[in-house]
């Protein structure tokens, strides 16, 4: 079984900890990753990948909640083969960059998605090319934003990690063809 989550929106660090906030930017809508990541964990430990991918300021900050917590062992170990594979925007201490109609990174990804990462042309996109594609195209899509004169350009850093026991052949899209 394979389940997918997607949020964009914005986000912020509070006491260390990633916060996703909904469109009214006000803290009373607001949540911490607890509720989300029990989900998460039962998911995992019944034997489920799980795709997480979040566009948002300081995404980058919830690899520290799934990877780095005795809570979320289920994502590195599991006997019933279950596992996370988590994309972010940005690292935890950098800003997401908006572009048009989406984000940046929500715009690399939906190509990737789509087919622009099927680098063997064999109609499947894998982890392995997911993460590639967004490596190269997330700092080609930063380098042709616009930027003020003067103005240092900003630096968005896309985090790919997923569970020893997932491949980086898993595929996560077929394309047509």
């Amino acid at each position: 079984e394979n389940v997918a989550i997607f949020l964009s929106g914005h986000g912020n660090r509070s006491g260390g900890h990633f916060e996703f906030v909904c469109h009214d930017n006000s803290s009373s809508n607001s949540f911490d990753w607890f509720s989300l990541e029990l989900v998460i964990d039962a998911m995992i430990r019944n034997g489920a990948h799980v795709l997480v991918m979040i566009d948002a300021c300081h995404a980058g900050q919830l690899a520290n909640r799934f990877f780095g917590d005795v809570r979320t062992k289920a994502t590195t170990d599991n006997p019933n083969g279950g596992g996370l594979i988590l994309l972010t925007s940005c690292v935890p201490s950098q800003l997401s960059i908006d572009g048009g109609t989406n984000g940046l990174f929500t715009k690399a990804l939906l190509e990737a998605l789509r087919g622009e990462a099927d680098v063997d042309t064999d109609s499947a996109v894998t982890v392995k090319e997911v993460r590639s594609y967004l490596f190269w195209r997330m700092k080609e899509l930063v380098r042709i934003s616009s930027n003020l004169p003067a103005m240092d350009w900003p630096e968005q850093d896309e985090l790919c990690m997923w569970s020893s026991v997932i491949p980086e052949t898993l595929v996560l899209s077929r394309t047509p063809g």
